[in-house]
């Protein structure tokens, strides 16, 4: 749904799992406020405009209960890590993910025609949600497949625990999205290099996206971080500093750049080349290295760096 879209830009990124998952519940203190506090500021609704579109009913278009991360890329898409024992920081990554209820538009026959023009999709929707949230039951159910949910996490490589999700972070939320969806994180800290893969069991089928973690060494993030940060070399002048330019530093998130190779990592900032081979602002991404230890070095330093979601929380860089 239109709200998911809405949500990508927490981004996000996946976990875990293979020879020894464990189950970690979301019935935990940390995570009980959060539910409590998106369940409570949903019964506040006088902000809400008046709907446009008629036979938004429940009747015809039933609740269906989901859980999805709030990046979702292509089923086979593998993401990439990194882990490196003698490094001042852990590799780490946030999976925030979404228990939502959505309108069933597989019910009918067709889809009604307001997923056609956002603007009749949120007056859609907010008189959904509005019916939505007058039914007790259906609301607690959202809130238990929020307190219950769970993903498995191999421990063997993954250290896993639940985050909450700061109200700022959200503010891009339409109004409807308050009553339907409650948003989740959990932190990933990575132990270990290898292959391992995300699982998670939701009503709406099952989630299982590979993972790979390779090994960087101090060293290796240490260089990286020096040509990163050297006077005159164009990475510190565009990706750090003003407000102006903080949406190009976010994209060089650790999680962002899980969605890359380290060949394709390499490509783009050497022949300014998208993943698939295509230009990239008409070649003004090239840049020079020494050697290729530097460019394994910069690699390194990138998969590094803090995840998006910590760094939008950031005053400065």
């Amino acid at each position: 749904m239109r709200a998911s879209s809405t949500l990508t830009v927490l981004s996000f990124l996946l976990m875990t799992w293979a020879c020894h998952p464990k189950e970690s519940k979301e019935k935990t203190a940390e995570i009980e406020p959060a539910v409590k506090e998106v369940v409570e500021s949903a019964d506040d609704t006088t902000e809400l405009p008046a709907p446009k579109i008629k036979k938004a009913s429940l009747d015809l278009y039933p609740p269906i209960y989901t859980v999805y991360p709030l990046s979702r890329p292509e089923p086979s898409h593998a993401f990439f890590f990194g882990y490196a024992a003698d490094a001042e920081r852990p590799f780490q990554t946030v999976l925030a993910y979404v228990v939502a209820v959505e309108p069933d538009f597989q019910y009918g026959e067709t889809a009604p025609p307001v997923l056609l023009d956002s603007q009749a999709y949120d007056s859609f929707m907010i008189d959904w949600a509005l019916q939505f949230q007058k039914r007790p039951e259906l609301v607690q159910k959202l809130k238990d497949l929020a307190a219950n949910f769970s993903w498995q996490i191999d421990s063997q490589y993954i250290d896993d625990k639940a985050e909450l999700i700061p109200d700022r972070v959200l503010d891009d939320q339409p109004r409807y999205a308050r009553i339907t969806q409650i948003t989740l994180a959990r932190r990933l800290t990575f132990k270990m290099a290898g292959s391992t893969e995300v699982k998670g069991d939701t009503p709406s089928g099952i989630i299982s996206i590979p993972m790979n973690i390779k090994a960087y060494s101090k060293a290796q993030i240490d260089l990286g971080k020096a040509r990163y940060e050297k006077v005159g070399a164009a990475c510190i002048s565009c990706h750090a500093g003003p407000e102006a330019v903080r949406s190009a530093f976010l994209k060089h998130s650790s999680d962002f750049m899980a969605y890359f190779t380290d060949s394709q990592i390499v490509g783009f900032m050497k022949n300014s080349s998208n993943p698939d081979g295509s230009d990239f602002l008409e070649g003004l991404h090239v840049n020079a290295f020494v050697d290729v230890a530097e460019e394994e070095g910069m690699v390194a330093f990138l998969r590094n760096m803090l995840p998006w979601y910590d760094k939008a929380l950031q005053p400065a860089f």
